[in-house]
Parts: structure tokens; C-alpha cells; sequence
């Protein structure tokens, strides 16, 4: 592909917002252009899919990129086996639209426009990671190419050579993933001013077979979201045992779909995430409180987003700081350029040698996950927040304000006729209604206060189990209907 003005434009970023430069882009259709392209360049070389990577994973360094999303077919599904076989350039939402038909679907999902491969290089950890775990663990093959150019097939006990190497070892060709039947769904909500009560609770229900994920919202975050000043943890289950599903569900999900929209309205452009010891929570959610700082989290896999504003460089300067002191991991964003201050330095060994194994000119992804090239590092972080920005995305910041509605950036896609795409998402200007967007959206029966259990249960002791209880709605009344109908 030429490198024009719009291939540079379209390339030379993902979703962090930081910018690079292109040298070529590769649009493969098979593995041979793939091993074609290996041999015949000495540059840095950059395996790319929807680029929707929030830490710079993709962002080229005067590098070749190869743009994988030609390679987007489902090349086998087995629905006695549950598993299907794709190309790696295949994105959750194509895929899961092609598995809709026969009742199944991948439960893996980050951002549905994400492409297998990228995930899979990131190892992410979807919405349901409490109950699915990792990406990799919804892997049964992979192939790949490395840097010799040499095709090569993983099974399951091998496939950190890839997975979590954020395309620094290869390019993901080809996955063999577990499936599933599309299951009831349903969701109740907790509410609570205490963040005591919302951790104790919650450390007992992601035991609990059926609940997928613990979606939880701190108060400043729920106050944007137009939900109560409160503590709102979101309890999903892969069942009916919830409160609200049905019609009811869909809409809920629609409205929590528009999430990052609603913080983006706000201001809140750019986020973090990492994974904790569920006992280093309370004090990482304390001290985002303290520096008022909104944050969504994942309770079940104890996970946690901070937002942040563009000029908050001493909150998120903070927040990095406290990442470092207690241990953390990294969540579901990866490392990239922005997260090396999470890799510890016995993982970094690790992904060293396993570089070296499959990559030994180093072709691919310099500067990412390890080896970084700090003049690359120190180049982007110099670099004012108005050149960072592209005119395309300072314009569409600036009509955002202006009109007082939300706009994603563009779609980093190029049609045949080489036109960049753009989507625009339309929010009503008062803010009083995009409030009552989500609040609306909540039956009154789908809600559990932590007040009203307690004041209904006395005995301290069994508070907790009387608030599960009142969670997981359907399950009490299931159990009264078994033992009605074995007398």
C-alpha cells in the first residue's frame, strides 16, 4: 500500500493516542505474503489488527505494519466439539455474528471490534474473565509466523510463547477456540456506601458458579453514569438466578456499552487499568477517593480502570506510583509503551527468552513489552499534548465540545476507495438526560441496598448471606419450586 497522507494518518496510531511513523503497510491475504514480508524486510516490523490497543502496542516506529484484517475468515466450526478454527484477523463482533446463527458464541470479549489475533497477542482479559479466565484459556491451537519466517503450531502448553508477547515473538495467523452455547443472561445490582460491605460481599459471590462478572462503579463514576452517589456493583450471571433479564437485560447492556462515552463527555480521555491481590483493592480504591479520581472496576477478577482528564498529570503520575509500591499486574490493556513499569524483572527474563527463541534479528515490535528503545520512549512522552493529537482528532475533540455530544475517534479502517471512516454517537445536550439514560434503564425490583438487608436482619453475622441471598433472586425461588414439586 502507497504511503500516503491518509495511510500515515490511519497507521501511525492506535487507540493510546500516541503517534509514530509509518514506512510501509502490508495487507496480507495468505501465509506465504506473510513469510514473504519477513524475508524481505530488515525494519521493524508490526503485526496490526483493529488497532484498538490503549498502550501504544501498535504504534509504528518509521516500521512496516501488517495490517492482518484481510485474513478474517471462520475456516472450521465443530458444534459437537464447540470450536471453531479463524484467521486471526476475524473481530469478536464478526465472529460472534457468524456463531449467533447456530446458538453459540466466543465468551472472551474486551472490545468487540478487536480482532482475535490482537487479543490473543495481548492475552486479554475479557468481561468474563472471572469465569473464562484469560484468552489463552480459550485457546486449544495457534499458529503463527516468527521472525525466521518459520511457520509454527502451538498447543495449549506452549502458548505463552505468543500469547501476552504482544506481537513481539510473531504474527498470530490461525486459532483453534472453545466455544460456547449461548446462555440465559441476567444481572442484579448492589448498591452500598460502604466500600467494606461491597468487598466482603463480592469476595463471596465470584465463588459462585454462575456469576460471570462483578462490574463495579465508584461514586464519582456513578454520579457521571446518572446512577445514585453510591457505590453500584453490577452482578452478571450466565443464567436466570438475577433479578433483571429479558428485554429489561438488553437494555441495561446497551446503556453500559455507552459507558466510556459518558466519561468521555466529561472530559475523561485517557485511562489505566491493572490487577491486584483482591487485599490491595480497598486501599488502591481509597486512594483514587483521595486524589478524586472516577474509576470502573472488575471485582470478580479484581480489576480496576482509573480516568483521567488530559491536564491530571500529577493524579495519574500518582496512581502509577501506587501501582508500582503494591505489585500490580497488568489488566486487560497489556504493556505496550505505556505499561513497562509493570513488568517485573524476572517476567522480563522470561519474555527475553522467549524472544530470543523466535525472534533473534528482532524484527518484530521493537520498543514494546521489552528491550525498549528509550530515545522512541522519550521522543512520544515530550511531545505536548496538542502534537500528539491529529488535526482529525483535535477537530473532532473541539465539535464534541461544542455541541455538547459525544463522538468516537474515527474508525481506523480504509474502504476500497481509500476513505477514512468516521462514527459520530449522538447524546442529548442536556445533561440532565443523558443522566436519566442509565438511571431510567433500571427496573426497581433489580436493585439491592446493603441499608435495607441489614435493617431486615439483626443479626450481624448473617448479613451477608441474607444480601447474597437477596442478589441472587431466582435462586431462593428456584429452590422453593424443587421442593414443592419432590413432596
Amino acid at each position: 500500500m502507497k504511503n500516503t497522507k491518509l495511510v500515515q494518518s490511519v497507521y501511525s496510531r492506535d487507540a493510546s493516542r500516541i503517534v509514530g511513523n509509518v514506512s510501509r503497510v502490508y495487507n496480507p491475504t495468505s501465509i506465504e505474503e506473510i513469510q514473504r514480508i519477513i524475508n524481505e524486510n530488515t525494519e521493524d516490523i508490526i503485526p496490526r489488527g483493529s488497532g484498538s490497543n490503549l498502550v501504544g502496542g501498535c504504534v509504528p516506529n518509521n516500521s512496516v505494519v501488517v495490517d492482518m484484517r484481510k485474513l478474517n475468515r471462520v475456516i472450521n466450526f465443530d458444534a459437537n466439539r464447540k470450536t471453531a478454527i479463524v484467521e486471526s484477523g476475524i473481530t469478536i463482533k464478526e465472529l460472534n455474528e457468524k456463531l449467533k446463527q447456530a446458538y453459540f458464541e466466543f465468551p472472551i470479549e474486551f472490545n468487540e471490534l478487536s480482532t482475535i489475533g490482537g487479543m490473543a497477542a495481548m492475552n486479554t482479559f475479557g468481561e468474563k474473565s472471572l469465569r473464562y479466565g484469560a484468552f489463552k484459556d480459550c485457546i486449544d491451537e495457534l499458529e503463527f509466523v516468527n521472525g525466521k519466517a518459520e511457520i509454527i503450531k502451538l498447543g495449549r502448553a506452549d502458548l505463552a510463547e505468543v500469547c501476552g508477547m504482544e506481537g513481539t515473538t510473531g504474527i498470530i495467523t490461525k486459532i483453534k477456540l472453545r466455544l460456547m452455547k449461548i446462555p440465559d443472561r441476567s444481572v442484579s445490582i448492589l448498591q452500598s456506601d460502604s466500600i467494606d460491605e461491597i468487598l466482603s460481599v463480592c469476595r463471596k459471590l465470584k465463588n459462585e458458579a454462575e456469576v460471570v462478572t462483578i462490574k463495579f462503579y465508584s461514586k464519582k463514576a456513578s454520579l457521571i453514569l446518572g446512577l445514585p452517589e453510591k457505590y453500584n456493583v453490577f452482578i452478571f450471571f450466565d443464567s436466570s438466578r438475577g433479578k433483571i433479564n429479558g428485554e429489561d437485560y438488553n437494555n441495561l447492556i446497551k446503556k453500559i456499552k455507552m459507558e466510556y462515552y459518558f466519561l468521555y463527555n466529561y472530559g475523561y480521555y485517557d485511562s489505566d487499568d491493572a490487577r491486584f491481590y483482591y487485599d490491595k483493592l480497598k486501599d488502591f480504591i481509597l486512594h483514587l477517593e483521595g486524589i478524586s479520581c472516577p474509576f470502573i472496576g472488575d471485582l470478580g477478577a479484581a480489576i480496576i480502570n482509573p480516568f483521567f482528564k488530559p491536564n491530571e498529570i500529577s493524579q495519574k503520575m500518582s496512581v502509577m506510583e501506587f501501582m508500582k509500591k503494591t505489585g500490580a499486574k497488568k489488566g486487560r490493556y497489556g504493556i505496550g509503551i505505556k505499561r513497562k513499569y509493570l513488568v517485573d524483572p524476572l517476567d522480563k527474563k522470561i519474555y527475553n527468552r522467549i524472544k530470543k527463541r523466535h525472534d533473534p534479528q528482532e524484527k518484530f515490535n521493537k520498543g514494546k513489552l521489552i528491550d525498549f528503545d528509550l530515545s522512541f520512549e522519550r521522543k512520544i512522552e515530550e511531545l505536548p499534548i496538542e502534537k500528539i493529537k491529529s488535526p482529525e482528532t483535535q477537530k473532532i475533540e473541539e465539535k464534541s465540545v461544542n455541541e455538547n455530544k459525544i463522538i468516537s475517534p474515527p474508525d481506523n479502517k480504509l474502504t476500497n476507495d481509500l476513505t477514512l471512516e468516521k462514527i459520530e454517537k449522538p447524546i442529548p445536550r442536556n445533561m440532565d438526560l443523558i443522566k436519566n439514560i442509565m438511571t431510567n434503564s433500571i427496573p426497581e425490583n433489580g436493585k439491592t441496598i446493603v441499608k435495607d438487608n441489614l435493617e431486615r436482619q439483626p443479626n450481624n453475622n448473617n448479613k451477608e448471606k441474607d444480601l447474597i441471598k437477596s442478589i441472587m433472586f431466582n435462586k431462593l425461588k428456584d429452590k422453593k419450586e424443587g421442593s414443592n414439586g419432590n413432596k
